[in-house]
């Protein structure tokens, strides 16, 4: 009995040591990680800034330049702020805007952005509008942080806020958009301005 099992045993114990030394089959396959970065989006331009038609008076003295020139704004919802009038050294003369035609808010869209995304506008767009009819007449464009509202997103008609997180945010497909208002401002010289469409190149930079 005890020789039967120590045969037992030893075949088991054999049976074990050659299962241990036998490798199972395998196979290896080399393979590539990839990622793509697409940080780009389209920005495009809906409509830009119209300020509409106005009768511009420049009167001035001739002799005291102007301290603050006169200035038309509009709004990004489209309404006109209050025509201001400018006035020079001496408070006497004054160059002023009267409305003829209501202008429009610039208007831009973007699209292929990141969805659920904040972007901004990170450089605040700047113009000189002259007219070639007129030498010397010209205007300066300027837009402040307050001038524009967002259009589509997840903030669909809300004024633009930049003074924590943007508040821009791209809605599920990564699009949103938004109006843009401004201002302009008659030159701080004794000018005369012509009639005709006075123009300038602007540009609107928007990042994540």
């Amino acid at each position: 009995m005890f020789k039967r099992n120590q045969l037992y045993i030893a075949l088991v114990a054999t049976s074990l040591s050659l299962g241990a030394s036998q490798a199972f089959a395998q196979e290896s396959v080399n393979s590539v990680a990839t990622v793509t970065v697409s940080n780009a989006f389209t920005l495009q331009e809906v409509a830009p800034i119209d300020f509409g038609t106005y009768r511009v008076q420049y009167a001035h003295d001739g002799t005291n330049d102007f301290t603050t020139g006169a200035s038309a704004e509009i709004f990004a919802n489209g309404n006109p702020a209050d025509l201001v009038d400018g006035v020079d050294g001496t408070g006497t003369s004054e160059a002023s805007f009267v409305e003829i035609l209501a202008g429009a808010p610039a208007e831009y869209a973007i699209t292929g952005a990141a969805p659920f995304t904040a972007l901004k506008v990170s450089a605040l767009p700047t113009a000189t509008l002259t007219n070639p009819a007129s030498p010397g007449a010209t205007f300066t464009l300027s837009v402040a942080a307050t001038n524009f509202e967002i259009v589509g997103g997840t903030n669909d008609g809300d004024a633009y806020d930049q003074s924590g997180t943007s508040n821009m945010i791209t809605d599920a497909t990564g699009a949103v958009g938004f109006k843009m208002g401004g201002k302009i401002t008659t030159a701080l010289t004794d000018v005369t301005y012509g009639d005709g469409a006075y123009s300038g190149s602007y540009t609107v930079t928007v990042d994540y």
